[in-house]
């Protein structure tokens, strides 16, 4: 079906296959709160936690010598295996921290060992309207503020002029000669855009990045043939223009206000997989040219715009030095 039907029930029957596969073989569970746990605890501490429970029910139904000294040889190797895990994580914690860790990681494993973690609740959003507080009016009005502030209506005449003749200019892909960044894409590329991947949140059709990497060599065939139809007939599917919004609240910012938060889009892993193979053809050919400039810092691979900040540092400092 893939190199028969069109982009669109191509995509879909990938969809549709990998969720079923991973119905069959990754067991689900229902919602629940989570609960936060010292980074400590690990399956002893809970196994020996039982045992300890287990020993002061039968000891406080039948309160026998032998039934006391079992529930308390159970609490000191509870508190010994307790004890044991705690020392071990506080070496695993210092052991990680290095000159690259940054400060919100540090604070972040701080209050994890001391069991701090930030409750969820939802906020009261005030817009102009009303007041909101129910999951769904929550959601509706900063989906609302979102749509408000992407629209062409908040653009100004001039830039809205340009984009639309920018628009309706039709770009001709056709080429005179073979150009190797036109070719179709090989497994080897496939393979090295998921190795390059991290586990992240999916997108609405529930693919993961984990699911794509433990695909066999056949599924693997099928994606890359899936990918190189999208390329060469220069058809983006129509599931790839959804995705899932998350707000995340700015820092600082009043969360009563829709305007304080940033969206999160969470969009299909297929798509940002097939994006990062489309993009390291074009790194590649950029840099190949000599199309990207070489003081430039940001966007560009194996770089930072600190590196600039320290490079002018550097020129302030050396003069002084040397006088």
């Amino acid at each position: 079906m893939i190199s028969s039907c069109n982009i669109n029930d191509a995509v879909q029957n990938v969809i549709d296959c990998s969720i079923r596969a991973a119905d069959a073989s990754i067991p689900k569970r229902s919602p629940s709160p989570r609960k936060y746990r010292r980074p400590w605890w690990n399956d002893a501490c809970r196994d020996a936690c039982r045992e300890q429970k287990k020993c002061w029910g039968i000891f406080r139904r039948y309160p026998t010598t032998e039934n006391l000294i079992a529930f308390k040889r159970a609490r000191a190797n509870a508190r010994r295996i307790r004890r044991r895990s705690q020392r071990e994580s506080w070496i695993r914690f210092l052991s990680s921290i290095t000159s690259n860790t940054s400060s919100a990681d540090l604070w972040k494993k701080v209050k994890a060992a001391n069991g701090i973690y930030k409750e969820f609740t939802f906020p009261v959003i005030n817009t102009g309207t009303g007041s909101y507080s129910s999951p769904l009016d929550v959601a509706n009005a900063i989906g609302e503020s979102f749509a408000d502030i992407s629209s062409s209506s908040s653009y100004n005449p001039h830039f809205l002029a340009i984009k639309r003749r920018a628009e309706q200019m039709h770009l001709n892909f056709n080429t005179r000669r073979r150009l190797s960044y036109n070719c179709k894409f090989k497994m080897f590329e496939l393979e090295k855009a998921l190795s390059q991947t991290r586990v992240t949140s999916p997108g609405p059709d529930g693919i993961t990045y984990n699911m794509l990497r433990h695909l066999d060599a056949n599924s693997l065939l099928h994606l890359l043939r899936l990918f190189n139809r999208i390329w060469s007939e220069q058809s983006f599917p129509a599931q790839w223009y959804e995705a899932v919004v998350v707000p995340i609240l700015k820092p600082g910012k009043i969360p009563t206000n829709p305007l304080n938060y940033r969206p999160i889009a969470l969009t299909s892993c297929l798509c940002k997989t097939f994006e990062r193979m489309v993009n390291a053809r074009l790194l590649y050919e950029l840099e190949k040219r000599d199309c990207i400039s070489p003081f430039q810092g940001g966007f560009h691979r194996g770089r930072s715009p600190i590196d600039n900040l320290v490079l002018l540092e550097s020129q302030i400092r050396t003069p002084s030095l040397s006088v």
